[in-house]
């Protein structure tokens, strides 16, 4: 039984390190992006003038802002700590979930990893986007981590107990500096978390959920004044996202337009959601025995049905313009077809006795639902600020997977081991063969610039690198690059 558990502890740690391994590999291989260039071409040298540039951005990023700096000018660290941060997300959501089967955290690195690539380029590829995107998800996931691991037995309690006590504090103000609607979520986390804790009566992780929150609430406040106090009138994001609060029709405008494009980008998260049904039609197959008949195919055509719809929806509808009435029509189908999804997931798990997965699932989907509601208001609803919602929905499917593989027999999980071994690897190999060829490309335009500023061309001609997983969003950071480089105001125009 020990050596067991030893085995099982090796093949995890052997399964991170190869996965933190790949995923270096790809960030090496990853080129700088949209105002990654405008960070590395900063002309500033000395850690206080950083600290000044992040407090001036002109938003309550303060973190955020100061940790791009740093990751884009030494690239040896801006690789560690995207593979780092990366790899922490696989891990951490099936172990803060309670999964222990070592295929739940192959799949959960499927899931991370193969997000779709227009989403891999924004958090993933694209460095200023993790910065801001990531680290508040990790930081939450750890401070979620020692709250699970402060109530067990130890020698030198006190002394654990303030350190614990600090360092959750520290990391409770942290993560809310990365991203607005980062901060909010974390909230909603932190006391939901500290009411549960508070009934159940448990005794030290009581007092670090209450400590969670409190750092929550001064990172909250911090998030919002500083752009406040250090206000300039030449600060760079100034208005870059606000809230459309300009009378009812306005927000009710904002909330419909938004709607449709939130819906739509959820959908494009298909590998989720054929997963989930994929796991939930094996479950309702294996205890068709528990359910009526009609029941059961209720469910079935509860999870076909959407799914064919948002796969219709990607391939032709999202390629579609759409005006009046029709668009509203078109969001309440993408609506429905999620609550669909979401309301067979549930039904099926309360008929089925899931009890504790039946609890993490529905507080999964309330976490999605305040991780997505604040962008209804918004003026801009980028495909990174989804990440959190679809870290979320990964969580639903790992703990359905997780009771799945529970109840099949040793020869069918092994069967699963190795089809999902083989499908990481794949997907393994060919990110590498997509990165590879990102950095050749990515090498040539550099040296292709290069060779037109030295022959002192009037206009600088920047091709786009042809591939979704590496972010573009126009020229215009080349133009404050190269101005910071001292090459002066050149025209910089993009090869179509």
């Amino acid at each position: 039984m020990i050596k067991d558990k030893i085995n099982r502890k090796n093949s995890k740690m052997i399964l991170f390190f190869i996965i933190f391994l790949v995923i270096a590999f790809l960030m090496w291989c990853a080129p700088l992006c949209s105002d990654d260039y405008n960070f590395l071409g900063l002309r500033m040298k000395t850690n206080s003038e950083f600290i000044h540039y992040a407090l001036y951005y002109g938003n309550g990023r303060f973190l955020g802002n100061l940790g791009i700096i740093y990751l884009v000018k030494i690239k040896w660290l801006g690789v560690i700590i995207r593979a780092l941060g990366i790899t922490s997300i696989c891990i951490l959501v099936p172990y803060v979930l309670g999964c222990n089967d070592i295929k739940t955290y192959i799949l959960s690195t499927i899931l991370v990893i193969g997000v779709p690539a227009a989403l891999f380029s924004e958090v993933y590829t694209w460095a200023s986007g993790f910065q801001n995107y990531i680290p508040p998800i990790w930081i939450t996931l750890i401070i979620l981590c020692l709250i699970q691991y402060s109530d067990q037995e130890r020698q030198e309690k006190n002394i654990f107990e303030i350190f614990m006590i600090i360092i959750v504090f520290v990391l409770g103000v942290s993560s809310q500096l990365y991203v607005e609607h980062s901060t909010l979520v974390n909230n909603f986390i932190s006391i939901s978390v500290m009411l549960y804790l508070i009934k159940k009566r448990r005794n030290f992780s009581k007092i670090l959920a209450i400590d969670w929150e409190i750092a929550n609430i001064i990172g909250t406040i911090l998030m919002v004044m500083i752009p406040k106090i250090f206000y300039t009138e030449e600060s760079l994001v100034r208005g870059y996202r606000k809230i459309n609060n300009n009378g009812a029709v306005d927000l009710i405008n904002s909330c419909k337009m938004n709607g449709l494009v939130i819906a739509g980008k959820m959908h494009e998260n298909f590998g989720v959601f054929i997963a989930l049904a994929i796991i939930s039609l094996t479950l309702l197959i294996i205890f068709r025995n528990k359910l009526e008949k009609k029941k059961n195919i209720i469910l079935v055509c509860m999870y076909i049905i959407p799914i064919v719809y948002i796969e219709f929806n990607n391939l032709y509808l999202s390629k579609i313009v759409i005006y009046g009435h029709l668009n509203a029509f078109k969001l309440l189908l993408d609506v429905v077809a999620l609550l669909l999804i979401a309301a067979a997931t549930v039904m099926m798990m309360y008929n089925l006795g899931m009890k504790r997965e039946l609890y993490l699932t529905i507080y999964l989907i309330v976490v999605t639902f305040f991780a997505v509601a604040p962008l209804f208001i918004v003026s801009l609803v980028p495909r990174r600020t989804l990440y959190e919602s679809y870290i979320s929905l990964v969580g639903i499917v790992l703990v359905n997977f997780e009771y799945l593989i529970s109840r099949l027999t040793t020869n069918i999980n092994k069967k699963i081991s190795a089809i999902l071994s083989i499908a990481m690897f794949s997907l393994a190999v060919f990110l590498s063969v997509i990165f590879v060829d990102i950095h050749k490309m990515d090498n040539e335009r550099t040296r292709n610039i290069q060779n037109q500023l030295k022959d002192y061309e009037k206009v600088v001609r920047i091709r786009k690198i042809p591939n979704n997983y590496a972010y573009w969003d126009g020229v215009w950071m080349f133009r404050r690059y190269y101005y910071n480089k001292n090459y002066g105001d050149i025209p910089i125009e993009e090869i179509k």
